[in-house]
């Protein structure tokens, strides 16, 4: 096992790994923030693909003393000695262009609604005008990076997070928010309703999640589920919700990169 390159993007600093001949794009869990943007990371990829959202597949990913760093960057090095132990990965996409602004457009209708809705269901707020997450693959829209999803929090600090103004402004300002009529919200709940996930939170590795919290997740999915995800009410609320200023969101952007420095020079 190798790492190969790095890219100097995200928070994460996300590196190529060469593991049995494949190499995969693995997201460094010393970047992130925290063990839940790992596990929100592996349910939203996970279960993207039952609702036939094209999303990426992951893995984990566990790094040793034994990785054969190379020549590579004192500070990604650091990083990546901080981050022995469980990491997130996905197939490496050569090919894969990331989305331009001029391009989000021309995306198909439904499934720019299907992303959105699973940016509610999950709690994306990380979906920006500067932050699209979406790339493409031989013309295939993939959505990607969930880590900053808040579901987990929600349900775990038993939170109504759609209840709070910041987060629908976030919302209100996804790229592909538009006004969804009912019928097509009620077509996106048919699929959720068969939504299974005691094996994605099954395979979690107990490190990151414990099995009181398994099985706390897994009940509130599933009232989550029979709520029908609040889709319906907060798309209602959406309507009327007011957006941030430009030097409000640049101010927020600021503290935000301030508090990963600091977070990052508390993690020796």
């Amino acid at each position: 096992m190798k790492i190969i390159s790095y890219l100097n993007s995200g928070n994460s600093f996300p590196v190529i790994l060469e593991k049995e001949g494949e190499q995969f794009f693995v997201k460094l869990h010393a970047g992130m923030s925290g063990k839940y943007a790992l596990i929100n990371e592996w349910i939203g990829n996970q279960l993207g693909h039952q609702l036939q959202i094209k999303t990426q597949v992951p893995s984990w990913i566990e790094l040793t003393a034994e990785v054969a760093l190379g020549d590579i960057h004192l500070e990604v090095k650091e990083l990546i000695q901080k981050s022995f132990g469980i990491n997130i990965g996905f197939p490496y996409q050569k090919k894969a262009s990331e989305i331009t602004k001029a391009e989000v457009a021309a995306i198909d209708k439904q499934t720019a609604i299907e992303i959105f809705l699973f940016d509610l269901m999950m709690i994306n707020i990380d979906r920006t005008a500067s932050n699209l997450n979406l790339m493409k693959v031989e013309n295939e829209i993939i959505s990607v990076d969930y880590e900053s999803s808040l579901l987990c929090q929600a349900i775990l600090g038993n939170k109504n997070l759609l209840a709070a103004e910041r987060i629908l402004q976030c919302f209100k300002q996804n790229p592909l928010y538009q006004e969804i009529a009912e019928k097509s919200i009620q077509q996106f709940l048919t699929k959720t309703a068969q939504l299974s996930i005691e094996k994605i939170l099954k395979a979690i590795p107990l490190t990151l999640l414990s099995d009181a919290d398994r099985t706390l997740l897994a009940k509130g999915i599933e009232k989550k589920q029979k709520q029908q995800w609040f889709l319906v009410e907060t798309m209602e609320q959406l309507k009327s919700i007011k957006t941030e200023t430009r030097e409000a969101q640049k101010r927020r952007r600021n503290k935000n990169q301030a508090d990963f420095r600091r977070r990052f020079k508390e993690n020796p």
